[in-house]
């Protein structure tokens, strides 16, 4: 089973939050590509800043991460066609979902709705502090659905080892 979400944790203050808004603004680049970015509205607000093309960015405050993770499910699903050639397929358009400040906003089901995002061709990234905070102490889940990374002091995410997942960063 491919893993299909991207787990990035780190503490307060590590650089979750700017490594997100400079992935979502370099992606956002692209104008083929669609970006959703789930957060606070000055996080938005700097990817605005660092992207010169804003027609393909779309924001939601975390109340409202179930439609965008819907919206980013229905992007996605529309551009995907079994019968493309590989040509076609390497020049799909790609859709980025960011979701940010997570912490409280993992509700049943939202899991749920991130992998469905993740298998309908969706880059899924989730931001939190502790592991936890994802897979709501369901170690197995983490480890078969997602890729882990940690970020420190303002370094780029790097894969989580399987200690820091779970003793380092889980609860």
């Amino acid at each position: 089973m491919e893993k299909c979400i991207n787990v990035i944790a780190g503490r307060p203050g590590a650089g979750k939050t700017l490594w997100a808004c400079r992935e979502a603004a370099r992606a956002a680049e692209d104008v083929n590509n669609t970006v959703i970015y789930i957060g606070h509205q000055e996080e938005f607000d700097r990817v605005l800043r660092l992207s010169s093309h804003h027609e393909n960015i779309f924001f939601a405050k975390p109340v409202g991460a179930t439609n965008a993770i819907q919206m980013a499910t229905e992007r996605a699903l529309a551009t995907k066609n079994s019968g493309e050639d590989v040509e076609a397929q390497n020049n799909r358009k790609i859709v980025y979902l960011f979701y940010d400040q997570c912490r409280y906003d993992m509700f049943p089901g939202r899991r749920e709705a991130l992998e469905a995002a993740a298998n309908a061709g969706v880059i899924v990234y989730v931001m939190c502090q502790v592991y936890a905070q994802i897979d709501k102490n369901d170690l197995n889940w983490l480890m078969q659905k997602c890729n882990c990374f940690v970020v420190s002091k303002g370094r780029a995410p790097r894969p989580a080892t399987e200690e820091e997942i779970k003793e380092k960063y889980c609860g």
